[in-house]
């Protein structure tokens, strides 16, 4: 061979002899458990058939088949440990000693007495998992990350499984061959879809609390569409059919450690849960970008950009205040002439270039939507306790970041979107400038809402455009800043189109037609179909929960979902009275259950919020925010009096009472003096202007023949100002002498003073010496600080 090749040809590590043996034997090893799992599928399928025999499904002889498996368990090569061991049961082992001896001897036992024997021995042996259900299962897990710089914190064999994949009974593969794991090394995001009420967004939840807590991640959900779903996430879940499927996987619901954030604006309640926490944006950690995305710009040119950073700059270095970059903002909108200096690096000498920076519509609509957001009270100064540090946020890994915005105002719609662009690009920013914050598994329930295929149709549609852009940039280039995106719809071509197709995982649960026909764009869905049925049939026919998962290098179907562990939405119940109950309270969710009949014995109860104890005869209250949490007097020890209730007793009592731990503080506060309390008056802008013109008149004791002056543009009342100063610091006899000292005209200075003129009577002739003085009125003049007026 060419020695050109030779570096890329395999080499054996030991003698040939020694690797010719190891090999020989690694394909005897492999060859004996093929046999194996052969022989497993065999002995599952013998007993599947022997049942349907029994109840006369099939005319198939059980004896017979009973027969086959019973020698085939009996020459197993564990057969004498397991006899031995705690397995199994005393009365099956001695039953299927008994049956060998008796078909030793030519007898034929009876199919209903070894059936149930047969079945015992085959669990024991590893052949079943359970009676009830003769397949095996396969693990679905999320991918386990071993690299450097990032590794899941569990080990490979603890990672939880977020579903399973039931194998055929006669399926000669083995468990660990036909179990998936979805990846996510890369960050790879996730889209679920199905038809309203099929387990999306339970199955999406699943996936988080999993990358949550088996790999690191930190779970930020931002949107809720008015159910207060989010905040479900810190109670366990509390729906039948999801604790069954839990059940099935080995695992039970879960209530996470959740802090809600909630915008300090009007229309926040006086009272919230202890896991809520107002926030606000503060200025210093705005961006160029992000006040461009509050304007409602996706792009703008790098002139406009440079001018937004220096009026970050300066107010960073300054006043820290929202006025001041407001104004910062539109005074860099408005025509300004640029000096760039550059130096000579040969002789350190130093030169200006100037140049014209014409006006600038994106900077004057920044500044006009921020000062609105800042009187919205979502925009803060620097260092106010409510603004919100997302490094911070995303470092409080163990807790889940919940974004609320179902407490603002009517007329705020738009701010939905707004402020989920604004957390969207704090996440950014933080992944961007802290190297240390872990991955983030930013969950988007129904995308379609924020990044429609079709905006333009849609509400909002300039902030739905500006949101969409964010998720496209999170969706295309998230991946390299850690963010992994979780989304769900329920038709995939609902979603803009450059972001789905940057989701390569996706989960499919029941859908009907119109939403599988979307599907084919980027799933394959012919090879799904079986026993004579379509794929789309397949997909229309699978129960809720039960699904397909597609990801890059694999599919796999049906997969039974093990749902969400934590709470989800329920538009039958309110969501501060299942926080009530997962607390360990009692709540009356219905006015009409008849309190006074049910509770005749009942001679004092707890309101536990307040812990102020009630007559039994007084009922507690249900309202529409929410009812009374409350606890009877025989929830708590026996002996207990009235007046032996305190706040540490009532906590203990709520903790004995929780069917599962809760790892945050859900009680209610008062939250009132956190809240912002603003009023924005939008009015015509000229009106505005001759307001606060004639505001700061009063103000500044204006005499009424000067008044005409504040209504002059600015650069010609400059120039009155200065003929009034040179009139008063020098001699000057005629238009023309004052002309000399002052870049305005004889002719200019002539209209200025004429009886019609703004500044008629401030200069006028003195008749012995013949040239002009200043008066009292243009003293005066000079005094006022017309600047203050404008803005």
């Amino acid at each position: 061979m060419s020695n050109s090749y030779d570096d890329i040809q395999t080499r054996d590590r030991t003698d040939t002899a020694t690797a010719a043996e190891n090999l020989l034997k690694e394909r005897v090893e492999h060859q004996l458990y093929q046999e194996n799992l052969e022989i497993e599928a065999e002995v599952r399928s013998l007993i599947s058939d022997a049942e349907a025999a029994l109840v006369g499904q099939t005319d198939d002889d059980p004896e017979a088949l009973l027969s086959r498996a019973h020698w085939m368990l009996w020459l197993d090569p564990d057969r004498q440990a397991v006899l031995r061991g705690d397995e199994l049961p005393n009365w099956a082992a001695s039953q299927f000693t008994r049956i060998h001896r008796l078909r030793t001897r030519g007898r034929r036992p009876d199919p209903e007495d070894e059936y149930p024997v047969l079945l015992e021995v085959a669990k024991a042996q590893g052949y079943l998992s359970a009676a009830t259900d003769k397949t095996d299962y396969a693990p679905i897990t999320l991918e386990h990350v071993d690299k450097k710089g990032y590794s899941s914190p569990v080990d490979e064999e603890a990672v939880l499984p977020i579903g399973r994949k039931r194998m055929r009974k006669d399926s000669t593969a083995s468990i660990e061959y036909m179990s998936a794991a979805i990846p996510h090394e890369a960050c790879d995001h996730i889209l679920t879809t199905a038809s309203p009420r099929q387990g999306k967004d339970s199955t999406n939840a699943r996936i988080c609390g999993n990358l949550k807590d088996q790999h690191g991640y930190k779970w930020v959900s931002i949107l809720d569409d008015g159910r207060n779903e989010l905040p479900m996430i810190a109670i366990p879940n509390d729906e039948g059919a999801i604790r069954r499927s839990l059940e099935r996987l080995g695992q039970q619901p879960k209530a996470y450690d959740t802090r809600v954030y909630v915008p300090a604006m009007p229309g926040v309640p006086d009272r919230l849960p202890s896991n809520f926490r107002l926030f606000t944006i503060g200025v210093d950690t705005l961006t160029p970008e992000i006040i461009l995305r509050l304007a409602g710009k996706t792009t703008a040119s790098g002139s406009t950009e440079r001018r937004i950073n220096r009026a970050l700059e300066s107010v960073r270095k300054g006043s820290g205040t929202v006025d001041r970059l407001v104004e910062e903002l539109q005074e860099m909108a408005g025509e300004m002439e640029a000096t760039v200096t550059m130096e000579d690096p040969e002789d350190d000498s130093l030169r200006d270039i100037t140049y014209q920076m014409e006006e600038d519509e994106t900077l004057q609509r920044a500044a006009n939507t921020l000062a609105q957001y800042a009187g919205d009270g979502l925009i803060e100064d620097v260092g106010a306790d409510t603004n919100i540090d997302m490094a911070e946020v995303l470092n409080a890994q163990d807790r889940v970041a919940a974004l609320n915005c179902n407490f603002l105002d009517d007329g705020h719609g738009a701010l939905h979107y707004v402020i989920m662009d604004l957390w969207m690009q704090l996440i950014w920013q933080a992944a961007d400038e802290h190297k240390n914050v872990p991955r983030v598994a930013l969950e988007i329930r129904e995308l379609k809402n924020v990044a429609p295929s079709q905006p333009q149709n849609m509400k909002y549609s300039a902030e739905r455009r500006s949101t969409a852009q964010t998720i496209f940039d999170i969706a295309s280039q998230g991946g390299s800043r850690g963010i992994l995106l979780v989304g769900s719809t329920q038709k995939v071509n609902d979603v803009r189109r450059q972001i789905r197709v940057n989701m390569r995982n996706k989960i499919v649960l029941s859908n009907e037609d119109e939403g599988i026909k979307t599907l084919k764009e980027s799933i394959n869905i012919d090879d799904v179909g079986r026993s004579g049925k379509s794929g789309a049939e397949v997909i229309k026919g699978f129960d809720p929960g039960q699904g397909l998962i597609h990801t890059p290098s694999w599919k796999r179907w049906p997969v039974e979902f093990g749902g969400a562990r934590c709470g989800l939405s329920d538009k039958d119940r309110g969501w501060l009275d299942r926080y009530g109950l997962a607390w360990g309270a009692r709540v009356r969710e219905d006015p009409r259950d008849r309190w006074l009949n049910r509770h005749e014995d009942v001679d004092w109860w707890v309101e536990v919020n307040e812990v102020d104890v009630r007559d039994g005869d007084e009922k507690p209250a249900v309202r529409d925010y929410y009812s009374d949490w409350f606890l009877l007097d025989r929830d708590f020890p026996e002996e207990t009096t009235r007046e032996d209730i305190d706040e540490e007793l009532v906590r203990q009592v709520l903790r004995d009472r929780r069917e599962y731990p809760v790892r945050c503080d859900l009680s209610l506060r008062d939250v009132s003096e956190l809240r912002a309390e603003r009023t924005t008056t939008i009015r015509d802008a000229e009106e505005a202007q001759e307001e606060r013109i004639e505001e700061g008149l009063e103000e500044y004791e204006v005499p009424a023949p000067l008044e005409a002056l504040a209504y002059v543009k600015t650069d010609k009342r400059a120039n009155m100002m200065e003929v009034l100063r040179v009139v008063r610091d020098r001699r000057v006899g005629t238009y023309g002498d004052i002309a000399t000292h002052c870049s305005v005209s004889a002719s200019a200075i002539g209209n200025y003073t004429s009886d019609d003129g703004e500044i008629n009577g401030c200069i006028v002739k003195d008749a012995d010496t013949g040239g002009y003085e200043i008066t009292p009125l243009g003293e005066k003049a000079l005094e006022v600080p017309w600047d203050s007026l404008d803005e």
